[in-house]
């Protein structure tokens, strides 16, 4: 959910949904066809849209009279193109629906027909293929998917720069999708997504491996981002915990990865800093993360959003102490006596 702006942020919402659909499945059902809906027929999601929209008139306002005219927006206005585009926001919900289904039980899901929002419509199981197809289609020069306007990491602004975050994001996805394809005997579908994720995989260990670490990706001119080789910004803690969650890493690779998050990023009082060094310099070939203050937000905070993919990576690996270090370094109770500086709950956690 977004807050105080109007609709759903597609990313975070499917995300939200991914994580509970065991103690609300109604809910995240419901939720889940309002965001198959905020997807385009190309395949990317609309990345804050109101679901609304796309209801008829009555079904918005049962009954109620209003006391002025309440202006209905035109959905061609909220459909975007690809230079609005985040690169990852349509590939978190096929897991999500994968989840969902394995929860409940509900395999007739995976046929429900859903509009797209801009023209035509599909079963929920031909959105995930949309989704993924997508993905295979924007990249770059060395194979690896498109940043597009950003990825999850809003400040990363790479264009037709490439992201690693969102390469190892989409393994995840076909990961899942391969899966379901499987059960349901669907095998055209299952040779040719397991084709994919495994150039998808290849692909990611030829080009972004940095010996110690995985890179963050290449800005549009080819230049490495998140590489021993910067100055600045030298890793990122999106991409090397995606690459193991996502098992398109190799253990040997996964663990040094995990290693140098523990060794770089750490901070054993508060947490795990999305990159480092911090960026003092602004380049746009990079993004606005370069012109963030150091250590604010996207350019070197202690980001609790993606903190638990460390911790989630950490335990495929086997190594349930480096986990529950990461875990107790972020946990709110262990912040109480700092409440004057956190300026929070010691039960809900800030950004």
């Amino acid at each position: 959910e977004v807050g105080g702006r109007t609709g759903l942020g597609y990313r975070d919402t499917s995300q939200d949904v991914m994580s509970v659909p065991h103690t609300n499945p109604g809910a995240v059902r419901a939720r889940m066809l309002e965001l198959l809906h905020g997807q385009v027929s190309q395949g990317y999601g609309l990345h804050l849209f109101d679901p609304d929209v796309f209801k008829p008139r009555e079904e918005k306002l049962p009954g109620v009279k209003l006391p002025t005219v309440v202006p209905t927006p035109n959905i061609a206005d909220i459909i975007h193109g690809l230079k609005d585009t985040c690169s990852d926001d349509a590939l978190w919900l096929v897991p999500s629906i994968c989840e969902y289904v394995k929860e409940t039980g509900d395999v007739a899901f995976f046929d429900h027909v859903v509009p797209f929002a801009d023209k035509g419509e599909g079963t929920v199981y031909e959105h995930m293929k949309k989704a993924l197809d997508f993905s295979a289609e924007q990249i770059g020069a060395t194979g690896i998917c498109k940043g597009l306007r950003a990825d999850w990491n809003d400040c990363l602004n790479l264009g037709g720069g490439e992201s690693a975050m969102v390469s190892f994001l989409h393994h995840w996805a076909l990961v899942h999708f391969i899966e379901a394809a499987t059960f349901l005997k669907r095998d055209a579908d299952v040779r040719t997504y397991t084709a994919m994720a495994d150039t998808v995989r290849a692909t990611c260990e030829r080009e972004l491996w940095d010996g110690e670490w995985y890179i963050r990706g290449f800005t549009r001119k080819g230049i490495k981002i998140g590489s021993k080789e910067n100055a600045e910004g030298k890793i990122f803690l999106e991409s090397n915990s995606l690459a193991v969650l996502s098992d398109a890493a190799s253990p040997e690779r996964g663990n040094k990865a995990v290693d140098a998050i523990y060794r770089h990023l750490f901070s054993k009082e508060h947490g795990i800093h999305l990159v480092w060094p911090s960026f003092t310099k602004p380049d746009d070939d990079i993004g606005y993360v370069t012109r963030v203050y150091r250590g604010i937000k996207e350019n070197g905070a202690i980001f609790s959003h993606p903190n638990p993919w460390a911790w989630v990576a950490a335990c495929k690996l086997g190594r349930g102490t480096t986990a529950m270090e990461f875990h107790d370094a972020l946990l709110p109770y262990n912040h109480n006596d700092d409440i004057e500086v956190r300026e929070a709950e010691p039960y809900s956690y800030v950004q």
